[in-house]
Formats: C-alpha cells, structure tokens, sequence
C-alpha cells in the first residue's frame, strides 16, 4: 500500500468519527425537523424534495436586511445573497452580476428558482440580460426547469426577459424566421394562448390527452405565428421541439381547434398561461 493510499483511509475514517459536537448538532436539526412538520410549517415531502423554502426553514439563518426587512440565506450560499423566508424574491447585496456570479447565484438557489433570480437580479438593474455572456440563458432556464418551475413567474415577466435576452435557436443567437410558422399546443380551452407550443402534432396530442401537472386533459391547438412574436425555439433534449411564442401574437384570429380524432371540449374563455 503507497502512501497517498494510506493517507486517503486514515482521511476516510477521520471523517467517518462523529464528535460529541456534532451529534448534538444533528439531534438539533432533527428536533427542529420535527417541530416544523408537527406545526405545519413544511411537509416531509417538501422537504424530501429539498423545496428551498423548507431548507432554508430548517438549515438557514436569518437577518434583518435595512431596507429589504427579514432576509434569510442557506450557509453555503454566495456571500451576499438572500431571499425572503417564503422564497418570493431574491436579493443580492455584491453589486452587479456578470455571468460567471449569476451562474455561481443560480446553483446556488437551484433551477426551480432561476427564473425568479433572473427576473430579481434584472429588475434591480444588477444584471444585463443583453450582455453577449449572457446569449441564451432565459431559454435555458425555461428549458431546464423541473416541472412548475416556468410558472414560478407571470407570463408578462417572461416576455420581458426573454425580449431583453434576444432570440436564440437552440440557445445559440440567430435571426428570426422570415415567414410565419405553424406551431401546435395540446391544453384546455382557456390556455390556448400560452407561451410553450411544438412543431409535432404529436407531442401536443401527449399534453393534451395526458394533461400536465395537476391540469386535466385538453384538446389540441394550431397556430401560425408571425416572426416577431417568436422568442425562441428550445429541443434541450426533451424532444418537444419547442417554440417559445409571445401571447401578444395569439388570438382567435390566427390559434384554431385542430380537427383530431377523439373527444374535444367546447371553446371557452382564454387566459394567457405557460
């Protein structure tokens, strides 16, 4: 046996020894775990999903911040940024934001959160989504999102940064298409006008007839889009073949029912929804 491999057990088993001290922190942690859930205040499945919000409640420290109000913050994370306890918001005290600091701050909140950190480090004005670094990261964010991430923000606040990001092609910048294009949505009647639509028939006939999330089964949509109101178009290797469509451009007049095989529901009243 070398001794770089000797020095790696004795390293192992060094770690392997829990101390007095550290027992005692982790019968803390369990206890304050404990209480928590007794008390409603997070769910053993938030929690098994490490969900920020009941991380921070059992493992992050909180302060008050002049001019923010109760802040909290997980141990590990960059110095200098909070959010608030029930993770709404995100503050960051360090100045401004190039890309390697947001990418440093979006592992740290996680990718459910980034897109409520970009539209925070946006609108304080940290971050410049135009900036050439930063080519193609709402897209990513959009695209990497577990499920319900892309509606942690509006609708509205995602047209702003993806019109503030520029137009990618599987996240790369390129120009728009010069012509209309047509584009599918499975979904019910009142979210035709979302923003997430496919060029395959198929995947939208999967969202419609398998629904998404806690949504009930749809029906499915075509639309032809004008260029302008296309921000970008995503395969990040989910095979949705997906375009990304401003609302704006969405309306009775160019988003119809796709005459399929199988039930479909009457026309309702529409909202705009991812």
């Amino acid at each position: 046996m070398d001794n770089r491999t000797e020095e790696l057990i004795t390293d192992l088993r060094r770690s392997s020894v829990c101390t007095p001290a550290q027992r005692a922190q982790d019968a803390e942690i369990h206890a304050r775990i404990d209480a928590l859930i007794a008390s409603g205040a997070i769910s053993e499945d938030e929690l098994h999903r490490g969900v920020l919000r009941a991380r921070l409640k059992v493992y992050g420290h909180a302060t008050e911040v002049a001019g923010h109000g109760l802040l909290a913050r997980l141990p590990g994370w960059t110095d200098g940024l909070f959010t608030d306890p029930e993770v709404t918001t995100f503050v960051f005290m360090n100045g401004s934001v190039g890309r390697e600091c947001y990418d440093r701050l979006a592992s740290d909140v996680g990718i459910v959160n980034c897109s409520k950190l970009l539209r925070d480090l946006n609108g304080s004005g940290q971050l410049d989504l135009a900036d050439a670094t930063m080519n193609g990261v709402v897209a990513g964010v959009w695209a990497s999102g577990e499920s319900g991430s892309a509606s942690c923000i509006g609708c509205r606040e995602w047209q702003t940064l993806f019109r503030l990001n520029g137009f990618t092609y599987l996240g790369v910048p390129s120009s728009r298409p010069t012509e209309p294009v047509r584009v599918y949505r499975g979904c019910t009647p009142e979210h035709r006008f979302g923003m997430s639509w496919s060029t395959e028939v198929a995947v939208a006939r999967s969202f419609a007839t398998q629904g998404m999330s806690s949504r009930p089964p749809g029906v499915v949509y075509v639309a032809h889009v004008q260029p302008e109101h296309l921000l970008a178009f995503i395969d990040e290797g989910h095979d949705e073949h997906e375009w990304v469509v401003d609302p704006v451009g969405l309306s009775d007049a160019n988003v119809r029912l796709l005459d399929l095989p199988g039930p479909q529901v009457e026309e309702g009243g529409a909202s705009a929804q991812l």
